[in-house]
């Protein structure tokens, strides 16, 4: 994608969440953390104690910890799904990119 057409995607964008009543700046450096970084720990026992073996060896169970950082800017958020959808090339989603605001809410309002 050049850089006019990106530009042109990012206005557009803009232009769509203030048609539906949404602020561009909602969401705007705040981030989370998915949990979906696996590390093996001690496994511990509802008691508090660790979990052993009958070799008397310290067992390890899968836990889940914050890895990867995702933005929740609703602005960049909705630019980057107008980008996958025109690098795709997904016709429903051209009238989106191209329609009127008056067409968009008139879309949003039927389903």
């Amino acid at each position: 994608m050049n850089k006019k057409k990106a530009k042109q995607l990012r206005r557009r964008a803009k232009e769509l969440m203030a048609a539906l009543g949404v602020n561009p700046k909602d969401g705007e450096n705040e981030y989370e953390q998915i949990k979906n970084c696996v590390s093996w720990e001690k496994a511990v026992k509802p008691d508090g104690s660790l979990l052993r073996d009958q070799d008397g060896t310290v067992l390890l169970s899968p836990v889940k910890n914050p890895g990867t950082i995702q933005c929740k800017h609703k602005l960049e958020l909705f630019y980057e799904f107008l980008k996958k959808v025109y690098k795709r090339g997904d016709k429903d989603a051209e009238t989106i990119i191209n329609g009127t605001e008056k067409d968009l809410l008139d879309m949003f309002e039927r389903n």
